[in-house]
């Protein structure tokens, strides 16, 4: 990803909830870093405004009750997170399916960060198929943080999993552009290609293990050559190998080496369908405790 003009917006999307809070803190550090406005975002409505449309004959004065209200509740959200002056413009408030909108409010602003309150450990593993964020996920054109941590400071340690898809490079300048003064660690999983089918095809132990120092080895190439061609210094990032399931050296990495955000893209080399995000991402989405960014492909690579 080409690193956001700083003219564009970091996004907020709130339910005033105390997630959405811990958003609001968060975008406003990170505004301050890109020297980027903040913008606030409440989508009212969705299918259940729409029934009521339907069966009560909702509209014009009825339906701008209802806005105003939301109104009300979003700048007394502002206040209760000590906003006030930061966003000053307010929570914008529309109505419509909240996805749409979304979408819709990021591409007419150009918002170069999305971040939304992610729910505990575990919540988004039984809202995969037909939640709003995991349908916000799959859409949004922009990198999206979702947000679990409270605010202690700034990003100081980011473990970015590569794959050396194009993903790896538009994820790792996403994070060098939100969190400049981060640490990075490139963490590859890697393993031995057909391992199980060459030990029933009756190749031995060995053989199988020569395989496999050639896999690190090439790995450990890649992995600086991607350093390099993204312009990181000694210093500023650290290898990390990993042998064994991507999703599963992700989460215990991040714990190990104490990272207090995961980067990611939104695919990976298997992306079957644009629709759909990579199985990995979904694992470690579902699992972990941390704060999350979601990299999407830049257009211009597509």
């Amino acid at each position: 990803m080409t690193p956001s003009p700083a003219s564009s917006p970091v996004l907020v999307c709130t339910d005033f909830s105390s997630r959405s809070g811990l958003a609001l803190q968060r975008a406003q550090r990170l505004s301050q870093v890109m020297q980027a406005p903040l913008e606030v975002l409440h989508v009212m409505g969705g299918a259940v405004l729409d029934d009521l449309r339907v069966w009560l004959g909702l509209g014009g004065s009825a339906e701008q009750a209802l806005l105003d209200d939301a109104r009300q509740r979003a700048n007394a959200w502002l206040k209760t997170w000590g906003a006030e002056g930061h966003a000053a413009a307010g929570v914008q408030v529309v109505s419509g399916h909240a996805v749409a909108e979304i979408v819709s409010h990021i591409r007419q602003s150009g918002a170069g960060l999305v971040l939304v309150g992610a729910r505990g450990e575990g919540d988004l593993l039984h809202m995969v198929v037909g939640s709003t964020a995991e349908r916000l996920l799959r859409r949004t054109p922009t990198p999206l943080l979702m947000v679990r941590q409270p605010v202690l400071g700034p990003y100081r340690r980011v473990l970015v999993p590569v794959d050396f898809s194009p993903w790896s490079a538009a994820t790792i300048q996403a994070v060098r552009h939100m969190a400049p003064g981060a640490h990075l660690v490139l963490l590859h999983a890697w393993d031995v290609p057909f391992a199980g089918k060459l030990q029933l095809a009756g190749v031995n132990q060995d053989t199988v293990a020569h395989y496999g120092q050639q896999a690190r080895a090439q790995a450990e190439r890649q992995l600086h050559q991607l350093a390099q061609a993204q312009g990181l210094q000694p210093g500023e990032w650290t290898p990390c190998l990993a042998q064994g399931d991507a999703s599963h050296c992700i989460l215990a990495q991040a714990d190990q080496r104490q990272c207090d955000l995961i980067a990611m893209g939104k695919h990976g080399r298997h992306v079957a369908e644009d629709l759909l995000l990579g199985s990995d991402t979904q694992h470690v989405l579902a699992e972990t405790t941390l704060d999350v960014l979601v990299c999407p492909l830049p257009v211009t690579a597509s």
